[in-house]
């Protein structure tokens, strides 16, 4: 199964945050974490596996060069900061898909299986349009899923939560999706800790013979110890092709240089360090395999 080790920068409200709501400041920041990409392939990573996760209000430029450059393109479908999924363009956001062709189309959901309120069959709707979508266009499909509490939750502690409850939870929706007939091929999930759970949640994604899906573990802004960690059990488990890893890399020297602490090559030069960083550890299984 191909590696895919993707630096996703398609969030914008939370750019609008950190640096305002000059879009053109915010496209120019944004094509600095495209440059440490190349830089980071300069330096030894590996082409073919980079991923260039980004959205089109700020980063049409980035997906113009990603396909003239050779990268694969991910194209975020949803839109930014609602607090239930809707796609860009409604029922004709798969008008961006036959504009961009990119080799992913990728939608982010905040999700659990135990609500069982309106919203989720809302939901679940959508996402059967994307993946029906992107099937039809040869364009694989990339779902990420941000398991959340629900009240079904309250008496299950943080700690419980993260380290028994979460998995079962994130198994259990990969299972009820395939039922709906949703159909990923690669599933980015947030880290888990214990290599165990982590492997049964690869099976369950590739159950039924989907032995050509994959899972990526997402970084989810937390600090670079934890995601290493993340990494590095996800490097142990087949199934698990990747990462996906924005804000821990590109976020604090962002900020550096918007507060004019770093050059803009020096900006570039880190966040292709760390961008390196994270793929050295999914390359050092793949030299023991």
């Amino acid at each position: 199964m191909e590696k895919l080790y993707i630096l996703p920068f398609d969030h914008r409200s939370n750019f609008r945050k950190f640096f305002g709501e000059d879009a053109e400041k915010i496209k120019d920041y944004k094509h600095l974490i495209y440059e440490g990409i190349l830089w980071a392939i300069t330096h030894g990573a590996p082409k073919e596996a980079v991923g260039v996760l980004v959205d089109e209000e700020y980063g049409s430029k980035i997906l113009t060069e990603a396909k003239t450059d050779g990268l694969r393109r991910i194209l975020t479908l949803e839109k930014s900061g609602v607090p239930e999924l809707e796609l860009e363009g409604g029922n004709k956001f798969a008008e961006r898909l036959d504009k961009w062709n990119p080799e992913y189309g990728k939608v982010l959901i905040s999700y659990s299986p135990n609500d069982n309120s309106a919203k989720n069959f809302r939901v679940k709707e959508k996402l059967k349009m994307v993946s029906e979508a992107c099937a039809t266009r040869n364009i694989k499909f990339l779902l990420e899923v941000l398991v959340i509490k629900t009240e079904a939750d309250s008496d299950v502690s943080a700690e419980a939560f993260e380290t028994h409850l979460r998995p079962e939870l994130i198994r259990t929706t990969i299972r009820e999706f395939y039922a709906e007939g949703i159909e990923p091929q690669i599933w980015k999930i947030e880290g888990i800790d214990d290599p165990i759970e982590l492997s049964e949640v690869a099976l369950v994604v590739q159950s039924g013979n989907r032995l050509d899906r994959g899972l990526v573990i997402l970084g989810r802004d937390e600090n670079k110890e934890r995601v290493e960690n993340w990494l590095r059990v996800g490097a142990t488990v087949r199934g698990v092709v990747g990462f996906a890893v924005g804000r821990t890399i590109f976020k604090e020297p962002l900020l550096k240089h918007d507060n004019q602490e770093a050059t803009r090559a020096e900006t570039v030069a880190e966040i292709g360090r760390r961008y390196l960083e994270y793929i050295k550890i999914f390359e050092v299984r793949a030299c023991k395999e």
